[in-house]
């Protein structure tokens, strides 16, 4: 119980910055006809990237499926079962690394469907792209939804040095001794797999892509924006920033904007007037500064991402990011050919704006959901035809 208390407090803390989350959804579900998609979410603002999409594209989930929407914050529910959704069809649970395996499986059960059909899906908000939780989910869940996949799922339940793909490399790289760790992937496990968007579905960066791209590529006074978080530890992650921001700063004869972190407002307005984008991994491959990068137009450039699949595929090396060696070896180089050409510049930024505005507008997000009311409608199609047998 110390967890639940302790998932409970965070929550207290952190729901005021996401209140329309909670507000938009309240009391119980209708007695409408259609499926009731019920998403739990935790109120962080890595998480709510996940949850979001589910309520800014609630009326399109209701005109394809005629599907009702609603969302909990988790530790509520946690804390107090009888706020648990009643009469969901489709069920999507997130929570935060804190949670133990038992309180995750007991969480999961809880939330299990009782409907015929009824679909349970795992929202992993995690920043690696292993598969750390599978042993613990497996036989709770239909669907375990990730921001990335690795392209060669042979790779998943492989021995990696350290924890991670990347502490797999860099912890080699930079002679940190880890431990070999394996995260088992049971039978079944892979083909529950699916792909789900990344940070630019949160709130604030989902609405820059319904609108035109408005900072003017042309006329940028800033060559390089690389303001890089270190971290304080001996591990891989604080390594590897060391040695980003220890090459940014070799780099010599451009402008770059580098230092301590700035608030959101300012970063913005400097990411507008930049020509390039530093986005190193983080804890995981994918940053928030990928998105707030082409938002802004900027174009943005990281370590190669061929070995992951996202959704839309914005890790496209020359055609919507710049992409490097994993040892950053040749970042000068590329910074040095892109800021030589204007036209090249215009192009990868303009195809990263593209790709993602296109999925934003289209209800890519939608489609790409539409395989949880596949069972559901399934198992409602059998019902009717039993009914009409008299089975």
């Amino acid at each position: 119980m110390r967890i639940f208390r302790s998932l409970v407090r965070e929550a207290a803390t952190r729901k005021s910055a996401f209140p329309h989350l909670g507000a938009s959804t309240p009391g119980p579900f209708s007695r409408s006809s259609g499926p009731k998609v019920a998403v739990y979410y935790d109120p962080n603002r890595i998480s709510i990237s996940q949850a979001y999409p589910f309520l800014h594209y609630s009326d399109a989930f209701r005109r394809r499926f005629g599907a009702e929407v609603k969302l909990r914050n988790v530790a509520e529910v946690i804390a107090d079962p009888s706020k648990i959704l009643q009469g969901a069809d489709i069920v999507l649970a997130q929570t935060w690394f804190r949670i133990g395996d038992d309180a995750l499986k007991r969480l999961l059960a809880s939330l299990r469907p009782s409907s015929m059909g009824g679909v349970l899906a795992f929202l992993d908000s995690f920043a690696p792209s292993d598969i750390r939780l599978a042993a613990t989910v497996n036989d709770h869940i239909d669907f375990y939804l990730k921001k990335t996949l690795l392209r060669d799922r042979s790779l998943y339940g492989r021995e990696t040095y350290g924890d991670t793909v990347l502490s797999n490399f860099y912890g080699r790289h930079y002679g940190i001794d880890l431990p070999n760790v394996v995260w088992p992937a049971p039978r079944g496990f892979l083909s529950k797999l699916r792909l789900f968007p990344n940070f630019f579905t949160a709130p604030a960066l989902i609405h820059e892509f319904e609108r035109d791209l408005s900072a003017p590529l042309a006329g940028r006074a800033i060559d390089l924006h690389a303001r890089l978080a270190e971290g304080d530890s001996t591990g891989p992650y604080s390594a590897m920033r060391k040695d980003a921001v220890a090459k940014v700063a070799a780099l010599t004869g451009i402008k770059s904007v580098t230092g301590a972190t700035v608030d959101r407002t300012t970063f913005m307005n400097e990411m507008r007037n930049s020509k390039l984008c530093f986005s190193p991994f983080g804890f995981g491959e994918i940053c928030w500064r990928d998105f707030e990068a082409v938002a802004a137009g900027a174009v943005f450039i990281k370590q190669s991402m061929d070995h992951l699949e996202s959704s839309p595929d914005l890790y496209v090396a020359n055609e919507t990011y710049a992409a490097i060696r994993w040892d950053m070896a040749d970042l000068g180089d590329v910074v040095a050919r892109l800021l030589a050409d204007d036209a090249e510049r215009e192009r990868l930024a303009t195809n990263a704006f593209n790709r993602i505005a296109d999925y934003v507008r289209n209800e890519r997000f939608v489609d790409q959901m539409a395989f949880l009311f596949e069972a559901p409608a399934a198992a409602a199609a059998s019902m009717r035809a039993g009914s009409r047998t008299g089975a």
